[in-house]
């Protein structure tokens, strides 16, 4: 295509004056100073609109995380983390599955979570025991909890993130989706501490 475009402009003589018609660039702000003495265009200047209109019709690779038309692997979720980060995520796994009864799936759920690990366990009253949102910024656990859950914990005795997490959770019908950022193992430790909970209260119920 650039081979071709080239070719025309050399055969007309880059010339506007055969048609009574100055050519410009399709965007002013592209190129500057286009024109020569003859108002033609200059070899170099259209091989720089061209180069540009093929750079913005490029598409660019959708993040395996926000692609909901293709499942990704569990290495392409981790992907775009640094080590310190990469270590969390696999910890929080290797902690989660160590629970009896829990199973790990990745589901798609829609803006902000999109592809995300899924922790399940028999006889769960809420939609899920835990998810592991892979988020870019910093990885994510949330725990829903009924409102017969949370009046079954000392809240006031679990650490402050942990506390915050719970009373800032979006309320849906029963349900608190308490969420927390997970950027130290300590503050991992701490929610799981929190999904332990949970668990006992669900096999108790049992």
């Amino acid at each position: 295509m650039l081979f071709d475009a080239l070719t025309k402009v050399e055969r007309d003589g880059g010339s506007a004056e055969a048609d009574g018609r100055r050519r410009r660039p399709r965007n002013a702000a592209q190129c500057t100073h286009v024109s020569d003495k003859n108002g033609g265009l200059r070899r170099l200047d259209l091989v720089r609109i061209l180069h540009l209109d093929m750079v913005s019709a490029t598409p660019h690779p959708k993040s395996p995380w926000t692609d909901r038309f293709r499942q990704p692997s569990l290495d392409e979720l981790r992907s775009h983390y640094d080590k310190q980060a990469c270590s969390l995520v696999d910890r929080a796994r290797e902690m989660l599955l160590d629970f009896e009864g829990v199973r790990e799936g990745i589901e798609w759920h829609g803006v902000p979570w999109r592809w995300t690990l899924v922790y399940t366990c028999p006889d769960d009253p809420t939609r899920a025991w835990a998810y592991l949102v892979p988020s870019p910024e910093k990885p994510q656990i949330v725990v829903p909890l009924t409102t017969e859950m949370i009046e079954s914990i000392p809240v006031h005795r679990l650490k402050k993130h942990v506390r915050d997490g719970i009373r800032g959770g979006r309320q849906v019908a029963d349900i608190c989706w308490a969420s927390w950022d997970i950027g130290t193992r300590n503050e991992l430790e701490d929610v799981v501490s929190l999904a332990k909970r949970k668990h006992k209260m669900i096999s108790a119920h049992n």
